[in-house]
């Protein structure tokens, strides 16, 4: 996309940013579009940066006042405009002394504004005694007991409500692996280890009858999967 991006006219960049939906034909990405304002930094061009940067504060807006709802906190205004500050905090020293603090947001976006979420959004939800609930994935996409879920903030930085969205793709995906590469990931979801020195121990390459670094080549080619199942399916 990139590529793509940088052989078009800013006026044209700027048509492709009013795309709203991010499965319509055109829609910039939040990665790319963070690249390009550093790029309009770098090349010391406020105008331009100024443009960028409105998108950018109007998306990420927009994701804090769909994933920090009301009913889930007491005051979730108070929440997503200290989050939007810490935000823009980081953005702040990216584009200044600290340029590697934006590199996790140029690389995956959705996934580091919410971690940086996570702390804010944890905090208020314990000040308001609030017991975070998980729903359960009813899609039929796996068996139960196949992937507990967590608390999603501790472990993923998400809302229950994003949680819950992505646990149920997440598992609708494994279960469209190939079977060896199916099998291999409900052995890991379920605790086992891919192997041991102990002689003694169960492990997944014991069960799949394979070696060790089989069962590694097997989770790394079923993440990768996985990963381009959801990219290509996330709203």
């Amino acid at each position: 996309m990139l590529v793509e991006l940088l052989d078009l006219s800013r006026e044209r960049i700027m048509a492709r940013l009013q795309v709203g939906r991010r499965d319509a034909a055109g829609y910039v990405s939040n990665e790319c579009l963070l690249y390009l304002l550093r790029s309009a930094r770098s090349d010391n061009n406020p105008a331009w940066f100024d443009k960028l940067f409105a998108v950018l504060d109007c998306r990420v807006r927009h994701n804090l006042s769909h994933t920090i709802r009301y009913g889930t906190v007491s005051d979730p205004e108070t929440v997503r405009e200290e989050v939007l500050g810490k935000f823009h905090e980081v953005l702040a020293l990216g584009l200044g002394p600290e340029p590697e603090r934006l590199d996790p947001y140029e690389a995956m976006f959705d996934g580091a504004l919410a971690s940086l979420r996570k702390t804010t959004y944890t905090r208020q939800q314990r000040a308001d005694g609030r017991k975070v609930e998980v729903p359960d994935a009813n899609d039929g996409a796996a068996r139960s007991g196949e992937l507990a879920a967590p608390t999603p903030e501790e472990i993923f930085g998400l809302t229950p409500f994003e949680f819950h969205d992505f646990r149920s793709a997440a598992l609708a995906a494994i279960e469209r692996l190939p079977e060896p590469l199916r099998e291999t990931v409900r052995l890991v979801c379920r605790g086992d280890q891919a192997g041991s020195t102990d002689p003694d121990k169960m492990t997944i390459a014991k069960q799949l009858d394979v070696d060790e670094r089989t069962v590694r080549n097997r989770i790394t080619r079923a993440v990768r999967l996985v990963r381009e199942d959801l990219e290509g399916r996330r709203p």
